[in-house]
């Protein structure tokens, strides 16, 4: 496996962190605003709070994402398109899409299901964004 860690394309691992910021920011700061601020019970005409991490924190794991795709795509040998969206689908419905509803399960969300729908869609398209990119290039 180690091995692998060599052979990841890193170029095509940063392409996919930069889509994934530049759609993030589309998505939580425009497309899904109102819907995001709702779905956390803020006042969605109310412009949120922005710091350091707000910024850096979902690159940084987004970045991680594609790493372990990129290890994962390296290990099964993967270079076809058709086999990258079937990757990114199972990948993005089972392990994020997933997540992310069990993480909205949480008693400080307000209100769960509209959390976990407004979110679920940007990571699953993150998936076949980041796996396309990287099929693609590698």
């Amino acid at each position: 496996m180690f091995d692998v860690v060599g052979d990841i394309n890193w170029i095509a691992v940063v392409l996919g962190v930069v889509a994934c910021t530049v759609l993030g920011g589309a998505w939580f700061a425009g497309l899904m605003a109102k819907p995001y601020a709702m779905a956390l019970g803020l006042d969605p005409k109310k412009k949120p709070e922005m710091n350091t991490l707000s910024y850096v924190g979902p690159m940084i794991s987004t970045f991680f994402v594609a790493v372990t795709s990129a290890v994962l795509f390296e290990a099964l040998g993967i270079v076809e398109f058709g086999d990258a969206l079937i990757f990114s689908l199972v990948v993005g419905v089972g392990y994020l899409v997933a997540t992310m509803f069990n993480v909205a399960i949480n008693p400080k969300f307000p209100n769960p299901t509209a959390y976990a729908v407004v979110n679920a869609p940007y990571f699953l398209l993150c998936s076949v964004i980041i796996s396309s990119i990287y099929v693609a290039i590698n």
